[in-house]
């Protein structure tokens, strides 16, 4: 596979009138530079400008051979070939006047315009500058305005057009075959062999093991898409490195990472997803499905947080409130073959207030452990979930979860050699929110409350609580007096202020502490264990209450007041801590998700996670159901308009005439619960009603349509909704991040100080990836059908609105009023 890239630097812009000074060429072959060529061509005058942008002197290019020795072997080489070239009519405009004022003939050369081609793939792109695309394919910039350097680049930026080009739509397809030359259009079909130089071997075993799929599962097809992304995660497997992979919906990302991880193990292997729920998805569904399939010999875990597991110490003591034969079935799930979890318990409890109570007390608390005391040690689920998965080969987490075990130095997962982020572009939120320490009165109170119920009186000094009580009531009161009901940030001085608020609280604390360890010098076994756990987290509390409160140190200090009084202390440094701390641990780490660019570049996420020297590839989607659309209402009243929830709440009773399962999307409480009250008739689940996100998704997907789901943050991702299970997606608001919150503002500082512009480097970039992230869940097959709606009118009439209308998979057109939305709703349901 052959052709040539070509780059001219000239005197000016005019061909008829401005002269070449430097020409040159790279000879590709088989995806490589085999060939470069460069020469310097004598002129008789260079402007100033043009030796400032181009570093060539005047008195080198005096030195220069002149043009009648240079051009006629140049269009020798060319003579037949495919030539691409970033602006290809300027190039050939220059070389066939200057063939014109030698005498001489332009032979026929096959010119293909990779500036041209880069519009119609990346039209989401601010600049398709040859400057600006090589970042997006990280390319060393080399010398400015070079034309060697730039040749090779062409080269390099073609290629990954090649790639790119199989996935385009159809139509699109069909447009650029009529308009790039026959002989370039051929190296379309011959790419698949120097896409990905030097792993046609590693490909060939992962096509071996896709075809085997298509044969062993039902309603498996093989997808060229899915094969090429499988073979860069085996790439990355084989040689190492940083890889961000972006797959667009139907690409089969699942199965492209799962693959190639079981057909060559051999390196300790970390799977983390953003939600539980898809952590389930693969535990429960994807895995045991390849691993029968592909017969791979793998020790396979799932680990959650502690949280998530049953305390069989703490169900035995609430034994009392099952009646018989409940007990029996809660105890064939203790003594099955599975890991208990909470969640195993819903089906047996139901949902209820009090169900959720009780489940709240039987978790598995730090606090409550009696480690080799406990009577259950051997049965423990929390134990031997860790238990299994530092065994494992592969174990599948989740983000909060990863950053956990980052932040204890690796005591959670122990040492593993490869990471595979599912739903990467949430790991920075992840970061940010699991190095967050947070000092919560309601937590203490809850501890206290805990400590009435579980110590005797000999052990629990009575005074000693009242007083800590009191001393707790007083400060809540106090730091609601001079902290804001808003979240707010608040410095050392205020710090000062809020610890001498607490100073009381906290000596009354450490007295407690102090003399239920003098009391519980004389226990032993199971009493001493339950003691001390509860002393641990009291001074673990106490310690993160000083630190927090203080407002002294690097990041953000903030508080939440109101009922929900919560102090809080992020850290904004991280991603210099992660190259050595994350990456430069790893051989290999594979950053996936549908949405990981933004306007046609990776360069929030590479920010945000300090990832060094990422490789970057795009895998778009090629999900073109006949019957779904996007629908944009810019009649709709501005979302701060106190008409909007009126007329949200107006459009979700029509919708609900079709007779489908609704999903309407909301950034906030507020908005959420003031619509839901608008709301009437049976079908209509919010998910604030719900302990537990998944417990509203499960409610909402036994209910036949028409059903509506009122959704906040955890259901704009990693949910999947299949077929008619959902068939209308409403997105209440862009989500853009709310700027008076008091990290996003010490963001926007830091952005400013590095010169970077914060709407840009931060609020379009998170909304952008979330309102794609929502967009996913109505659309996961070409089967799929339905649409989606967005009634924030800004994504039509602001200049931004375009970054979002990009990543909508979908074709989309502008409604201008409701009857002509449900007309077109008719159609697609009709």
């Amino acid at each position: 596979m052959e052709f040539y890239a070509l780059d001219l630097e000239t005197t000016g812009l005019d061909p008829r009138r401005d002269e070449i000074l430097e020409i040159a060429w790279v000879r590709f072959l088989d995806g490589r530079p085999r060939e470069r060529f460069q020469s310097l061509v004598r002129v008789d005058f260079v402007p100033r400008e043009v030796q400032e942008l181009t570093g060539i002197s005047a008195e080198r290019l005096r030195r220069a051979p002149p043009l009648r020795d240079v051009l006629p072997g140049v269009l020798e080489r060319l003579s037949g070939e495919v030539v691409v070239a970033h602006n290809a009519p300027f190039d050939r405009g220059f070389l066939e006047r200057a063939a014109e004022r030698l005498g001489i003939g332009l032979p026929e050369i096959h010119w293909v315009d990779t500036l041209a081609l880069a519009r119609l793939i990346w039209p989401e792109r601010e600049s398709h500058a040859l400057s600006a695309l090589k970042e997006k394919i990280h390319i060393a910039p080399g010398e400015s305005h070079r034309a060697l350097p730039d040749a090779e680049a062409t080269g390099y930026l073609f290629l990954e057009e090649l790639a790119a080009i199989r996935y385009l739509p159809e139509a699109s397809r069909r447009l650029l075959s009529r308009w790039v030359p026959p002989r370039a259009w051929e190296l379309i079909g011959e790419a698949e062999a120097w896409i990905s130089p030097g792993t046609q071997g590693a490909r060939a075993v992962v096509e071996e093991a896709f075809s085997l799929l298509s044969k062993k599962l039902p309603g498996f097809s093989l997808r060229p898409q899915q094969v090429a992304y499988a073979s860069w995660v085996e790439r990355a497997l084989e040689r190492g490195g940083v890889y961000l992979l972006e797959a667009g919906p139907g690409t089969g990302k699942t199965y492209g990472y799962l693959v190639p991880i079981f057909i060559r193990p051999g390196r300790r292997t970390v799977i983390s997803t953003r939600t539980k729920a898809l952590q389930d998805q693969l535990w429960r569904r994807d895995i045991p499905t390849l691993r029968e399939a592909l017969k791979a010999d793998i020790g396979v875990a799932l680990l959650k947080g502690r949280e998530n597991y049953i305390c069989l110490w703490q169900l035995e003591r609430e034994r009392g409130l099952f009646s018989g034969g409940l007990w029996g079935e809660v105890r064939d799930l203790v003594y099955g073959e599975g890991v208990l979890e909470v969640g195993d318990l819903y089906g047996i409890l139901g949902t209820s207030p009090e169900a959720r109570d009780l489940l709240e007390r039987v978790r598995d608390r730090p606090h409550r452990c009696l480690g080799r005391e406990c009577p259950f040690l051997k049965e423990c689920p929390s134990l031997k979930a860790r238990l299994l998965a530092r065994e494992a080969d592969l174990v599948v987490v989740n983000h909060p979860l990863l950053v956990a075990d980052y932040a204890s130095g690796g005591r959670v997962l122990g040492e593993f050699e490869v990471l595979v982020a599912d739903e990467a572009h949430d790991l920075p939120a992840a970061f940010r929110e699991g190095l967050t320490e947070t000092f919560s009165p309601s937590r203490l109170a809850s501890l206290l409350d805990e400590l009435g119920a579980l110590l005797p009186p000999k052990l629990l000094p009575r005074e000693r609580v009242r007083a800590a009580w009191a001393e707790l009531r007083r400060f809540s009161e106090r730091a609601r007096g001079v902290i804001p009901a808003e979240p707010a940030p608040y410095g050392e001085e205020e710090g000062l202020r809020l610890l001498s608020l607490a100073q009381e609280l906290i000596w009354a604390l450490v007295e407690l502490e102090e003399e239920v360890s003098e009391r519980a010098l004389s226990l032993k076994g199971t009493e001493r264990a339950q003691v001390e756990g509860w002393i641990s987290e009291l001074e673990g509390l106490v310690s993160t209450m000083e630190e927090v409160l203080s407002g002294k140190g690097e990041g953000v200090f903030w508080s939440e007041g109101g009922n929900r009084l919560l102090f809080h202390h992020t850290p904004l440094g991280f991603s210099r801590e992660l190259p050595p701390g994350l990456w430069g641990k790893l051989h290999a780490a594979v950053l996936t998700s549908a949405t990981l660019s933004v306007r046609g570049t990776v360069d929030y996420l590479v920010r945000e996670l300090g990832i060094p020297e990422p490789t970057y590839r795009a895998f778009p989607g090629r999900l073109e159901p006949e019957g779904a659309a996007a629908f944009i209402l810019p009649y709709f009243p501005d979302p701060d308009s106190p008409a909007y929830p009126r007329e949200l709440a107006s459009l979700i009773d029509g919708l609900r005439r079709f007779g489908r399962k609704v999903l309407v999307l909301f950034t906030s409480q507020r908005m959420l619960r003031e619509v839901g009250e608008r709301l009437s008739g049976e079908g209509i689940i919010s998910q604030v009603d719900f302990g537990d996100a998944s417990q509203a998704v499960r409610a909402f997907r036994e209910l036949r349509g028409p059903a509506v789901l009122l959704g906040l943050d955890s259901l704009w991702e990693g949910v999947d909704f299949p077929g008619e299970e959902l068939e209308l997606l409403v997105v209440a608001r862009l989500p853009f991040p709310n700027p008076s919150d008091p990290v996003v503002r010490a963001e926007e500082r830091a952005l400013r100080e590095e010169g970077i512009d914060p709407f840009f480097g931060l609020y379009l970039p998170r909304a952008v990836i979330k309102l794609a992230q929502g967009a996913g869940r109505l659309i996961r097959t070409p089967a799929d059908r339905g649409a989606i709606i967005i009634t924030d009118p800004r994504i039509s009439t602001r200049p931004y609105g375009e970054a979002f209308r990009t990543k909508i998979p979908l074709p989309i057109r502008e409604m201008g009023s409701p009857d002509e939305l449900f007309f077109a709703l008719e159609r697609i349901f009709s």
